[in-house]
């Protein structure tokens, strides 16, 4: 869980580097990207050692990623801003299920 933390934590600060023009759209999606594949084997991981949260909330986190993947592509600076408080409210429902962290 500790993972999937860190690279939502990666992915909020990249978007909004990439709304205050300091990094690049390139870089910026090449990392939402990366952190999409990461997220998604993290909780595969934690699905094999049944302790995944539902696929609901997992759902949710990724759904978020994407949101602000695709704001990216398009240079849509509102759309980043809806896709981090969509991504924060995943983390948060995230928090909730595992709040000590699924294992």
């Amino acid at each position: 869980m500790d993972e999937i933390s860190s690279w939502l934590i990666t992915v909020e600060f990249v978007a909004a580097e990439w709304v205050d023009e300091a990094i690049p759209t390139g870089y910026a999606l090449r990392t939402l990207q990366r952190a999409e594949q990461e997220i998604s084997a993290a909780f595969k991981q934690l699905a094999n050692a049944n302790s995944a949260p539902a696929s609901k909330e997992i759902d949710g986190v990724l759904g978020a990623v994407r949101e602000l993947k695709a704001a990216l592509q398009g240079s849509d600076r509102n759309a980043i801003a809806r896709g981090k408080d969509h991504l924060a409210a995943a983390r948060r429902t995230l928090a909730e299920v595992c709040p000590g962290g699924c294992r």
